[in-house]
């Protein structure tokens, strides 16, 4: 009974996972090539914020990934 139980919360924490890194992950794709659009569109003083936000966009997807996709425990 306690191996089904553990093999149950590690199934749900996969899909959990999965759902988290394909959905949050794809909105972010979307920001950034926002961003990058913006960045050669955009006003020179704009640069710098933008730049730091595709660097946070980058930092949140790895931090996704590393979430969704957990080594053993």
């Amino acid at each position: 009974m306690p191996e089904t139980n553990i093999s149950i919360r590690a199934d749900e924490r996969m899909r959990i996972g999965q759902q988290l890194h394909n959905s949050t992950c794809q909105l972010l794709a979307v920001l950034q090539l926002n961003l990058g659009r913006m960045r050669r569109e955009g006003l020179d003083e704009l640069q710098a914020t933008i730049a730091e936000c595709e660097e946070i966009i980058v930092q949140v997807g790895c931090q996704i990934r590393g979430i969704s996709r957990p080594g053993p425990s």
